[in-house]
């Protein structure tokens, strides 16, 4: 209802725009994500009193950075009441959105 509200009174340049902020934000909380992944790996080899193989390292750092991803990210981008405000405020971004959600899942 909030986004609604806000973008009643919003020209369709300024909701791209806005959608488009989204994005970026999405961006740097991903870049986030991974640093937090790092971070992860870190603790578990310190906890666990052994470094893993650079295998084990890049296998852990893939899953558990998609894990995150789908946690924090696409979980709430694929929501369909999400996915339906995006169509209402947007068809093109709507459907940019619903392209990227399997890359979070």
């Amino acid at each position: 209802m909030m986004v609604e509200a806000i973008a009643a009174g919003m020209s369709s340049t300024e909701i791209e725009t806005a959608i488009d902020g989204y994005w970026a934000i999405g961006s740097f909380l991903d870049t986030g994500l991974k640093q937090q992944t790092e971070f992860d790996l870190a603790a578990l080899e310190a906890a666990s009193g052994r470094m893993l193989s650079a295998d084990q390292r890049q296998r852990f750092m893939d899953v558990q950075h998609q894990a995150n991803r789908w946690t924090y990210l696409g979980s709430g981008m694929s929501h369909p009441k999400f996915v339906e405000m995006m169509g209402m405020l947007n068809q093109d971004k709507a459907r940019e959105l619903l392209n990227a959600v399997p890359m979070f899942s």
